[in-house]
């Protein structure tokens, strides 16, 4: 103490030789005395006494000082900053306070201070913390105390604090426990008073067990930044004692416990290190009064991982989907109330309310915020899985193309992610009834040839009316035919068959969406011609606009993907149909059809299997008759479909599906298949061959 320039420290390299290391008072003489001193994160730190509140200076080299606190935490008194001490990766600092009783505050960075007692631990009389010590996982303070004598307390986190003495050690003249010291089993006190100063002990086998340990990255060995570790009581789901420091120290009584180890990003325990001893990897484990020692290892990854799946991939308006969310458990944590499944509803989509089930048990309604569908998860036991379902019902609104929704899971207590994205695509079509076309119509014996179906002319059974693309009807007993699910545009219509037409044969027509086209075709002496039959059939269409412009006044405008020069704009289609034998021997069936390429969201309209393939669970339009309809020759993803027939043989190009084993499936491309004519003693051709060279459907 230096009460007339200012309190001084002195440094030595030798213990000998000492010269000064401050300015006196550090430029202040109202700070008498250098209370404390204490390195902390690699500087050191010196306490004062001042009558206006003691100051807390640091140094980086041990000469230069500069002040992180002054007048004692804002209250004048706080006039001694009695002592420093570090804790669980924080400085503290204890104070005298004659008025108000002892403070001890605390630091993470030296610069930043947070109150953790203002009162002298709810007695006022507790008027000064002379000493902060750390022993066997807590730190204590010892205190001056006028009335009932000297108190020790200590904390195992540095925030909750219990006293552990009291009244002097028996002796309320035992006024002022000036000094604390840790050594070999036992922890010292030291007390003043007037009949003479008494030296205490307490043994540490009389302390709860300290469990330490550090928390690596499996991966890498490195340690992990502030893992959460907590202990829990066995069979018990709530912490007793949580450490967010590493290395971690936790307190507990004598007992059986369990550790769960936390931080965003990594599992526990770890799936990739063997355990190396009993507790680390979560099992249970016996506490009995001695200090352990265990090590955590956690691998970099979410702790579950979630996959998103669909009833269906494509869809149409008005249609229930269910979705299905696979929830796995990559550790042996069981994760309690703490899971939400955020799950982003794409726009269109309509929860249907009531539709939620975990497993097979219906559950909690989600909260909806915006397109956030949130989902909470009340118990996913180690190393299972369970499946969350749901369903959207596809709203008017939406238009046809490709949907994403993607789901992931979160931490609602730590808030932080705990899996991956999970996605699933669904492809709005459009609605056959309600967005394509149908044609409908009847083919009759028109005996006076006037175009017209009159009462005494019947209509003819097994004609076939073909359409450029490749989409065809057979008429029923009655003559009637629909083939539906046309694209709205241009197409041709024509009979298979040399026959003579009252009507026109081929028949060019424009299809509307939503709406039936009526094509009735007159056939002119049916009998005549009827052993007739065409030895190549083909249908065509072709159709093109050309639009011309000069580079005067506006430009023409031109979006994405379309097709234009300089001096003209040209767009059309081409669409080709036949079937035919070719030397009597090779049947061909083949297609060509422009509008193939792409639809108006610039993807292939027959990536989605064609909407012309109707679902026969579906409800459609029933138009009375009895006719047969197909759409071979349009089972491609690409302009072309081609199939060459011979004997039991085909090439053929265009989708397919395939029964070769392991490629159970459908496929755009090229297929071949030739079966010899011979065949064995079973029917069996004596060689076969299939293969095919194909993208997946």
């Amino acid at each position: 103490a230096n009460s007339t320039t200012g309190g001084e420290i002195w440094r030595s390299n030798d213990g000998t030789a000492w010269v000064q290391a401050n300015t006196d008072g550090f430029g202040d003489s109202a700070n008498t005395d250098i209370s404390a001193l204490k390195v902390f994160d690699g500087q050191i730190y010196a306490a004062t006494t001042k009558v206006s509140g003691g100051d807390i200076l640091r140094s980086n080299d041990g000469t230069t000082w500069t002040a992180v606190l002054l007048n004692g935490f804002g209250d004048p008194g706080n006039y001694v900053i009695e002592d420093l001490e570090v804790f669980n990766s924080k400085i503290y600092a204890s104070t005298w306070n004659s008025t108000n009783g002892s403070e001890i505050w605390s630091s993470t960075n030296g610069s930043v201070w947070d109150s953790v007692d203002l009162n002298g631990f709810g007695n006022p009389d507790n008027i000064r913390i002379q000493d902060l010590q750390v022993f066997n996982g807590y730190l204590y303070a010892c205190t001056s105390n006028n009335i009932s004598g000297g108190e020790v307390w200590r904390s195992d986190d540095g925030n909750s604090w219990a006293q552990v003495a009291s009244g002097g050690f028996g002796d309320n003249t035992n006024t002022n426990l000036q000094s604390l010291c840790p050594f070999g089993d036992y922890i010292y006190a030291s007390t003043g008073q007037s009949a003479g100063g008494e030296m205490w002990r307490f043994y540490r086998a009389y302390l709860d067990p300290l469990i330490t340990g550090n928390v690596y990255d499996a991966k890498t060995g490195e340690l992990i930044d502030s893992p959460i570790v907590s202990i829990y009581q066995e069979g018990k789901d709530e912490a007793i004692k949580t450490s967010n420091t590493n290395p971690y120290r936790v307190n507990v009584d004598d007992g059986i416990f369990y550790f769960r180890v936390e931080k965003e990003g990594y599992i526990f325990p770890s799936n990739t290190v063997a355990a190396k001893t009993n507790g680390d990897h979560g099992e249970l484990f016996a506490a009995t009064g001695d200090e352990m020692s265990i090590d955590f290892y956690m691998d970099p990854g979410y702790p579950l991982e979630l996959k998103k799946t669909a009833s269906k991939k494509n869809a149409v308006i008005g249609d229930i989907i269910t979705f299905n969310i696979s929830i796995k458990n990559l550790s042996s944590t069981k994760w309690t109330n703490s899971v939400v499944i955020h799950d982003m509803l794409t726009n269109g989509f309509k929860f249907v309310d009531n539709s939620t089930y975990i497993d097979e048990t219906k559950s909690f309604e989600p909260v909806i915020q915006d397109r956030d569908l949130q989902f909470q998860v009340n118990d996913i036991p180690g190393y299972t899985t369970i499946n969350l379902s749901y369903q959207v019902r596809v709203g008017v609104g939406m238009v046809p193309g490709k949907y994403t929704t993607k789901a992931y899971a979160w931490n609602s207590i730590r808030d932080w992610r705990l899996s991956n994205d999970t996605s699933c695509k669904i492809i709005i079509q459009s609605d056959p009834i309600f967005e394509r076309g149908t044609v409908i119509g009847k083919v009759f014996e028109d005996l006076n040839g006037n175009g017209k179906q009159d009462k005494d002319e019947d209509g003819v059974e097994g004609i076939g009316i073909f359409m450029e693309n490749g989409c065809y009807a057979i008429t029923d007993k009655n003559g009637k035919y629909h083939i539906a699910s046309i694209l709205p545009g241009t197409h041709s219509l024509k009979v298979k068959g040399n026959y003579n037409f009252s009507t026109e044969n081929p028949k060019v027509i424009d299809v509307t969406e939503g709406l039936p086209v009526k094509v009735n075709f007159g056939l002119l002496n049916r009998n005549e011609y009827a052993s007739s039959e065409d030895k190549f059939f083909i249908v065509a269409l072709g159709e093109g606009i050309s639009r011309n412009f000069t580079k005067k006044g506006n430009i023409e405008m031109i979006e994405k993907n379309d097709k234009y020069d300089i001096m003209s704009n040209v767009d059309g289609k081409f669409a080709l149909y036949l079937k035919g034998k070719v030397k009597g021997k090779y049947l061909v069936t083949a297609s060509i059809d422009t509008d193939r390429r792409k639809d108006k969201f610039g993807e292939s309209e027959y990536k989605t299997k064609l909407l012309k393939n109707l679902d026969p669970d579906k409800y459609y339009p029933v138009y009375g008759d009895a006719s047969e309809s197909g759409y071979d020759a349009d089972n491609t993803q690409d302009m072309l479909y081609l199939m060459v027939e011979w004997n039991d043989s085909y090439i053929r190009w265009g989708t397919f599906n395939t029964d070769i084993p392991l490629y159970n499936r459908t496929f755009h491309g090229g297929s071949v298949k030739y079966s010899s004519v011979g065949k064995t003693d079973f029917g069996i051709p004596k060689t076969e061959v299939n293969a095919f060279a194909a993208q997946i459907f």
